[in-house]
């Protein structure tokens, strides 16, 4: 198994895309 290293930058480009579903999520949330 190939060890993956993950870069500062790698984390706040998965971080900034967890806020977008999480936004996404929670909009939808809202017209129900």
């Amino acid at each position: 198994m190939a060890v993956q290293i993950i870069t500062k930058e790698d984390l706040e480009e998965f971080r900034e895309k967890l806020m977008q579903d999480i936004k996404g999520l929670l909009s939808k949330l809202e017209y129900i």
